[in-house]
């Protein structure tokens, strides 16, 4: 009678063909305990077959270049991974989005996202901790172009009475990267002070 497979041959055997960033809880067997399956996890990690990146969360490297193994995902990549697997929307945060639209030149730590999901911080064994913060502002999330988002939400964090010829030119330069379209759409869910400095 042929041996039942141990639990890190289980678990290769579901993520041989696969790679990414994935959360411990999609690799739950029926009949198997999830302190099972992170022993079998924490086993494959020190093998070098996954990486651990944080508390339930893994990457896989490519399969197709294992010389990719002990590189991690960026912060980026992994808050948007954990957010999609568990189906909540993130935007960042307004500080984030004044470094991002090159409002502030400094980038705080942690990094924060806004989110229509749980508050939550995520630190990362290489790397920042990423915080998720909730937010019942739901238009934040309707933004058609990233830039005008981030403008907006730059802008706020920058606020009216900080606002200068240095901003006044960066803004000039970023709404020229958005579409028209995107544009008329967007500058209706800008607060007014915001829309007015958009606008020009």
């Amino acid at each position: 009678m042929p041996s039942t497979p141990n639990i890190q041959d289980r678990l290769k055997a579901r993520l041989k063909d696969t790679s990414g960033i994935f959360l411990i809880r999609e690799l739950a067997f029926p009949d198997t305990s999830d302190m099972t399956v992170r022993f079998g996890l924490a086993e494959l990690a020190k093998e070098g077959f996954i990486i651990r990146i944080a508390r339930g969360v893994y990457y896989r490297p490519p399969v197709s270049d294992p010389s990719c193994k002990r590189v991690f995902p960026a912060p980026e990549e992994v808050a948007r991974a954990v957010a999609e697997k568990s189906s909540m929307q993130i935007i960042p945060c307004m500080e984030q989005s004044a470094y991002l639209s090159g409002l502030d030149r400094t980038l705080y730590r942690p990094l924060t996202w806004l989110t229509d999901g749980t508050s939550r911080k995520l630190r990362l064994y290489k790397g920042p901790e990423l915080e998720f913060i909730h937010t019942k502002e739901a238009r934040l999330f309707t933004f058609k172009s990233p830039v005008m988002r981030d403008l907006s939400n730059g802008l706020r964090a920058v606020g009216k009475e900080n606002f200068t010829e240095r901003e006044e030119r960066i803004v000039r330069l970023e709404v020229a990267k958005v579409a028209r379209e995107e544009f008329l759409e967007d500058i209706q869910k800008c607060p007014g002070w915001v829309r007015e400095i958009l606008m020009g």
